[in-house]
């Protein structure tokens, strides 16, 4: 099945995005020590030099990156937040999403570095989505996120696909 932006695929697969980014971040966090800061660590690795320790963390997230691309080929999404607690809703999936499309950039980085530009495309569709799904939790701050992790996505693919663009 081609990955392709959850909003415009015909073949989306059944059931609620937000538990299949959730099960990412699970076996994210069985995959690999984080540390307490880890999605600020991962967002700036997105734009440092690529290290051995995250190709070792890229390695080890197999299955968190299956399950981002689960979610991001599912068209609905629901958070399912409570506003009615008002300032302590819980918006712990910001972190969640914020590490796995950092992950996902990561991947992507390496694969376009190996050749892999197929592979990395179906990274950068998928952390994109993903960002774009934790805008639908229905706050300001979500909204704001998202839209800054699709830019830093979206940096990669311009950083890497302007060879193609380009004539020698």
């Amino acid at each position: 099945m081609a990955l392709g932006l959850a909003y415009n695929s015909t073949e989306t697969s059944s059931g609620n995005a937000a538990v299949k980014y959730l099960r990412a971040d699970a076996a994210l966090r069985q995959s690999y020590p984080f540390s307490p800061n880890a999605a600020g660590d991962l967002e700036k690795a997105l734009e440092a030099p690529l290290t051995a320790d995250e190709e070792k963390m890229v390695a080890a997230a197999e299955e968190a990156m299956v399950e981002l691309h689960h979610g991001a080929e599912t068209k609905h999404c629901d958070w399912m937040m409570s506003h009615e607690d008002g300032p302590l809703t819980n918006t712990s999936h910001r972190g969640a999403i914020r590490e796995i499309v950092a992950v996902a950039g990561l991947r992507a980085r390496i694969r376009f570095r190996d050749g892999d530009v197929g592979g990395a495309m179906t990274d950068v569709v998928a952390a994109i989505a993903a960002a774009r799904h934790l805008t639908l939790d229905g706050s300001i701050t979500s909204v704001l996120l998202g839209n800054k992790l699709e830019r830093e996505v979206s940096v990669i693919l311009a950083e890497h696909c302007s060879g193609f663009l380009l004539p020698n």
